[in-house]
């Protein structure tokens, strides 16, 4: 026994010092690779602060445009006496919803690609007839544990999540006045010789458990600049330096001259937006996008800034984002109440509060993008089963129409202009639940959303001069207005034309060649 007990020490013992070799190997190996890495950027900070002392060029803004070609109704529309849902009312399943058909123009229309990134200005907007609710957020979720240390914490607000973040322990660097291009150069120079490692390693570890897209990292970089910065040109410029260290192509420009002139943060986006400023740059269109809560920034007329290599600039920033970030499970609860045909129905649903305030101010970009973004847990949860209960059963034109119907007439209408003041403000699932009134374009997101996960069937959105409506692919011989998509038939359905079945189109858009919203998978 005593001499298994004397082996098995004599193994251990060889183990331990194996294993402190192998540790000793592996810290070598990390403090070698981390030098390794850190003399890479340094040689590419060198190459960038040279790059940032040439001779910048200059840009003129771009020619702003927005979603329509004109203002959209005034009025809810409704189509004339319609025939009842008999099979809502009680009768058997599988009975049109209407007998009414009329022949379709249907012009043939080819399904473009998903849009190239290109910028607009935002309109000066007028004051809000109808005043938006006041969004608050309750629980924020836990922020990730982060580690002890002498340094200064910060408590950006993030939508109620609950973000902290380690900073140095004394004053960032403060850009020189007046602003000048070799000022912004030895600002940069002197950020990368801070100690803002901690820094960085918290804001990446809140972007993974955030689940943050290119466009929430933005806003948590901007919040965190704001709160080291001692003004907004600092601001701006530590955001940028933030940005760059995240991957993404942020650039900062110069407008006007001495001490009138200001910092310009500009951010390149991989699709088009709507009504904010942009400058083409070298073939790419970088916007002025306003990273804090409120309408898009002013842009001046002309700007300075460097021109980088395409090769060597970093990933522009993905705006189409599929979702929101993970910031807490607050909800609102709301009662939505519509009669179809002879019988009237009733919904409870939840509405993710947070995910609202998100998307507030979220830039307006395509149109593709908001179709595409889904719904919340809480709305899937609540939304979803007495809907999916209401059309089993039906034919596929039954089901819609229970469908359309209920978008039609379960949601007041006014148009964004009226309830928010400004020209257009499209609406994921979750703030059509929220807010007291929709208009087309949230309509048709919802409509859409509620297709695609109850009928499972493919939906375009349909985007006329001054309208949105959608148009849906039916496997069964659905008759109605249609349009040829590439050869393929979809049924006109307007869940803003109130009274509507599927495949009527409003009489002032019949005659109309629309475009097609192609919605991603």
């Amino acid at each position: 026994m005593r001499r298994t007990l004397r082996a098995v020490a004599c193994l251990a013992a060889a183990t331990t010092s194996l294993g402190a070799q192998a540790d000793s190997s592996f810290e070598r190996f990390r403090r070698d690779g981390r030098r390794n890495f850190d003399q890479f950027v340094a040689s590419q900070d060198s190459a960038f602060i040279r790059l940032l002392q040439r001779e910048w060029s200059a840009f003129r803004v771009l020619r702003a445009s927005s979603g329509y070609r004109g203002p959209k109704p005034r009025a809810l529309p409704h189509a004339p006496e319609a025939d009842s849902l008999s099979s809502a009312a009680g009768g058997s399943a599988g009975v049109p919803v209407s007998l009414r058909q009329r022949p379709s123009q249907a012009p043939d229309i080819v399904m473009t690609p998903l849009p190239e990134p290109s910028g607009v200005r935002m309109t000066s907007p007028e004051a809000p007839l109808t005043p938006t609710p006041t969004i608050t957020l309750v629980g924020p979720r836990a922020a990730p544990a982060l580690p002890v240390s002498a340094r200064q914490v910060l408590e950006p607000d993030y939508y109620g999540a609950d973000a902290r973040v380690r900073t140095v322990p004394g004053r960032l660097p403060r850009v020189a006045a007046p602003l000048t291009q070799a000022g912004i150069a030895a600002f940069y120079e002197q950020l990368t010789k801070a100690d803002l490692r901690p820094l960085l390693e918290d804001l990446d570890a809140q972007m993974r458990e955030l689940a943050l897209d290119d466009f929430g990292f933005a806003r948590l970089a901007y919040r965190l600049a704001r709160k080291l910065s001692p003004d907004e040109a600092n601001t701006r410029l530590v955001t940028w330096y933030l940005l760059r260290r995240g991957g993404l192509d942020a650039r900062v420009a110069l407008s006007g001259e001495g001490a009138s002139g200001s910092v310009v943060l500009l951010l390149p986006s991989n699709v088009r937006v709507y009504r904010v400023a942009s400058y083409d740059i070298d073939g790419r269109a970088f916007g002025v996008f306003n990273l804090d809560d409120g309408p898009p920034l002013e842009a001046p007329g002309m700007i300075r800034t460097y021109r980088e290599a395409s090769d060597a600039s970093p990933r522009i920033a993905n705006l189409a984002i599929r979702q929101t970030p993970q910031l807490g499970d607050s909800a609102r609860t709301r009662t939505l109440r519509w009669t179809h045909g002879d019988a009237r129905h009733e919904i409870t649903i939840r509405a993710n509060v947070a995910r609202v305030r998100y998307l507030e101010w979220f830039p307006q970009v395509d149109w593709f993008v908001w179709f595409g973004l889904g719904m919340s847990d809480e709305a899937r949860a609540t939304l979803l089963p007495p809907l999916r209960q209401l059309i089993a059963g039906r034919s596929e034109r039954d089901a819609a129409n229970i469908l359309i119907r209920f978008v039609q007439s379960a949601f007041a209408y006014a148009t964004d202009m009226e309830q928010f003041g400004r020209e257009d403000k499209p609406f994921a699932v979750d703030e059509t639940l929220f807010y007291p009134f929709s208009d087309c374009e949230d309509r048709a997101v919802l409509f859409a959303t509620l297709v695609r996960e109850l009928m499972h069937r493919e939906v375009v959105g349909v985007l006329y001069s001054t309208h949105m409506a959608t148009a849906v692919r039916f496997t069964d011989d659905t008759s109605g207005d249609a349009l040829i998509v590439s050869g393929v038939r979809w049924i006109v359905s307007d869940p803003t034309y109130v009274g509507a079945d599927v495949g009527e189109t409003m009489p002032q858009f019949q005659r109309e060649t629309p475009e097609i919203i192609p919605i991603p998978r």
